[in-house]
């Protein structure tokens, strides 16, 4: 039997709120999303795009791709603001021999004049330099290659909405409809959030036909679930059903909290000596995940509440706004605050004494907190610019109203 130590160990190692999921035994749920991207693969000439909001589990899904799924070589490159196309085809070509050798596992199999074309891109990608103005031909006479070897290949650029450089987007969107009128062998997945996906297909309105977009949305609560109880498997663990309920309804849809408060929650009752989770560890593990949010939520919220006022309502009122009921977009009526500061907050004002606040929390002054959403001419809604914050909010409100 392990220790507790043991188990404090082992706890830190299934919940990660701070890195994507990368072991297949850790994943659940998105069931849909793996056929679609499967179906996208088999599709001759058809490219994905995997979209969603911050914290929804995008980068876990992609690992998850690049581990099991057995229909493809799944080589992948993490994009960021520096990116250049030739830079991150280059570590895909190069990647292709290793990854194919790697895939044995799952049972993905080429046979030896395969692998000798594979091997030949690899030798030839290094005359991609990254510092070079962009050759997207040099690029497409590779996956030529790549076409003529019959591998079937899945290029995962993870994180490229990350991507600023206006040609980097543009010389994607062109290799994509390459890929799609030329090369049957080989799909692309692009993974970021939304205006990535806009700006890819208006570089080709003619692409938008070969594109299958796969939306990831916010986690169920039985998927939230499955997370938490399958730790608790793992770990020999109890849970009270109480305890289950307040961590599904505090991670409002996202892995990052179910993982942050599971872990704090199970260590606070290790820290007991107990392998049994109750609800007293719960309102333990608040506090400390607090300290664990993301520091970018942390600063958000310090420069979104600053003021050099005696009084300030910003915190009353961003935590109104976490509380107030949503649409199935997230977003939610200046209005409805009111009955929401005067029940569940305490503070009786009405909607002229907050518009200005709302107002500021919009602006680059305080960080740009919300986001107004034009619905009519003279009718308005408004949401957080990073969904996780909601959830920081309604922890910090339950741990000053226990």
């Amino acid at each position: 039997m392990a220790t507790f130590e043991e188990l404090k160990i082992a706890t830190n190692k299934i919940y990660t709120p701070t890195a994507p999921i990368k072991r297949d035994a850790l994943f659940f749920g998105r069931k849909s999303q793996l056929s679609k991207i499967h179906e996208a693969v088999m599709q001759e000439g058809q490219h994905i795009i995997l979209y969603g909001e911050r914290g929804v589990g995008k980068t876990s899904l992609a690992n998850i791709v690049m581990n099991q799924y057995r229909g493809a070589a799944t080589p992948n490159v993490t994009c960021n603001s520096d990116s250049s196309l030739n830079g991150i085809w280059k570590t895909i070509f190069k990647q292709l021999p290793y990854n194919i050798e790697h895939r044995k596992d799952v049972g993905f199999v080429v046979n030896q004049n395969q692998k000798d074309n594979i091997r030949k891109i690899t030798t030839m990608a290094e005359l991609l330099d990254s510092q070079k103005d962009t050759s997207i031909d040099d690029i497409t006479g590779l996956l030529l290659i790549i076409a003529d070897s019959q591998v079937p290949v899945l290029c995962i650029f993870d994180e490229f909405d990350q991507v600023k450089k206006r040609e980097v987007i543009q010389g994607m969107s062109n290799i994509v409809k390459f890929c799609s009128d030329k090369v049957s062998n080989i799909t692309i997945m692009l993974v970021g959030i939304g205006n990535s996906i806009n700006d890819l297909i208006l570089e080709h309105q003619s692409i938008e036909r070969c594109i299958k977009q796969v939306s990831l949305e916010k986690m169920t609560d039985p998927e939230l679930q499955e997370i938490v109880a399958n730790a608790n498997r793992i770990l020999g663990m109890t849970m009270h059903t109480d305890v289950i309920k307040q961590i599904v309804y505090y991670s409002s849809g996202f892995p990052h909290y179910t993982h942050l408060l599971g872990k704090f929650t199970t260590l606070c009752a290790l820290d007991r000596n107990s392998l049994v989770v109750e609800i007293q560890d719960f309102s333990c593990a608040i506090e400390k995940a607090l300290e664990n949010v993301y520091e970018s939520i942390r600063n958000a919220y310090q420069k979104a509440i600053i003021t050099t006022k005696s009084k300030s309502y910003f915190p009353q009122i961003l935590t109104a706004c976490a509380l107030a009921q949503t649409d199935e977009h997230g977003t939610f009526r200046a209005s409805d605050l009111e009955d929401v500061l005067e029940q569940k907050i305490g503070l009786p004002i009405k909607m002229q004494a907050y518009q200005y606040h709302i107002g500021k929390l919009c602006s680059e002054e305080r960080g740009e907190i919300l986001k107004k959403v034009k619905v009519s001419e003279t009718k308005s809604r408004y949401r957080f610019s990073n969904p996780l914050f909601r959830g920081f909010l309604l922890l910090k409100h339950r741990k000053n109203n226990p």
